[in-house]
């Protein structure tokens, strides 16, 4: 087989499936592939500081010149590759992100939800290997396309990018709230509704000896939660840091990472969070239940504020909390999501063994 590995992604920016595709790019890289990472369309930025292959935009020419493995992230690309499965030189593999119904069901109308998910599942069903990112996932598409095969490969990330600072302003902040006997809460994510971060802001304003830190891109949505959290008056125990590009520290020296999403695939920041021996405050999806099985951290119902902070004493009395990290959690870390081994699995998924 040509040890030529491409990956195209939606857009060439820093969101969740993008940087999975990096990983597994790097990985395959460092295995001696000839790596490139194709982008469908032009994206907010794109870290390009731990890229060692090269990175472009997809070309029409490329119809007729990809060899190898394609490999897709997302729905375009998953379309995309519909049509590279029609040549005997190309192997096609998919790593799906989400739950495709829920998650496009977000933001499209039924109809036009119900024929993507037909047409997406017409094209994959000509991929040489179909991976999902947890047992919940495969569970749900075994269920929603009747026989089609899918395997289970978990996120990996690389430890040695975790240890960049960012602001120091965000830390300080951190420490005066923890000095201040606060439990400090880090999100890390986008506004959108899927993520449900004003029941997030409406639970930290309710207790008064939790503070949050939130980092991400707000899109659309910065200045309606600016307000929201203006309106509760929490100023004071609520931070917008907006986008981060080095979070590492900022998990570290929380106390929790807490992600209250009504949807997620596997989220790769709770990855971080205990490659940083810091644990994670969970919605009750489940995806979220899976990672707590695997004791990453604890779930409460995402509908509850009561049952939130109940489940933030909870954990304090299971996990270590800053300045010590639980050595626990970077154990289970590097036993399940390591690169080589993932990297092996998906290589074995196409018939692939070296």
């Amino acid at each position: 087989m040509n040890k030529k590995y491409n990956i195209i992604v939606p857009r060439l920016e820093n969101s969740g499936p993008v940087n999975m595709a990096i990983e597994i790019g790097n990985v395959a890289h460092l295995k001696g592939w000839d790596v490139t990472l194709i982008g469908i369309s032009r994206g907010n930025k794109l870290n390009l500081e731990n890229i060692k292959y090269e990175v472009r935009y997809f070309k029409l020419s490329d119809f007729f010149k990809l060899r190898g493995i394609i490999h897709t992230h997302c729905l375009r690309p998953d379309l995309l590759g519909w049509f590279f499965s029609f040549k005997n030189s190309c192997t096609l593999i998919t790593t799906i992100h989400n739950h495709f119904l829920s998650d496009i069901g977000f933001t499209h109308s039924k109809i036009v939800t119900k024929l993507s998910f037909m047409l997406w599942v017409k094209a994959i069903s000509r991929y040489d290997a179909r991976i999902c990112i947890s047992n919940t996932m495969r569970k749900y598409y075994i269920r929603k396309t009747k026989c089609m095969k899918f395997d289970v490969i978990y996120n990996f990330k690389n430890t040695s990018i975790f240890s960049k600072f960012s602001s120091s302003e965000n830390l300080k902040w951190i420490n005066l709230q923890i000095q201040n006997g606060k439990i400090n809460l880090i999100y890390v994510g986008s506004f959108s509704e899927r993520k449900n971060i004003n029941f997030l802001i409406d639970a930290v304003t309710k207790y008064k000896n939790l503070s949050l830190i939130i980092c991400g891109r707000g899109g659309d949505r910065f200045e309606e939660v600016k307000k929201l959290i203006m309106l509760n008056g929490a100023n004071d125990r609520i931070y917008l840091a907006g986008e981060v590009d080095e979070i590492g520290d900022l998990i570290k020296a929380s106390h929790f990472l807490v992600l209250p999403s009504h949807a997620e695939g596997l989220p790769m920041v709770v990855l971080e969070a205990a490659s940083m021996g810091r644990p994670s405050l969970m919605s009750n999806i489940a995806v979220h239940r899976e990672l707590a099985r695997m004791k990453l951290g604890e779930v409460f119902n995402r509908r509850d504020i009561n049952d939130f902070y109940a489940t933030i004493i909870k954990a304090i009395q299971v996990y270590s909390l800053p300045p010590n990290s639980d050595s626990s959690l970077l154990e289970i870390f590097n036993s399940n999501f390591s690169g080589d081994i993932s990297f092996s699995k998906y290589l074995r998924a196409i018939g692939h063994e070296s």
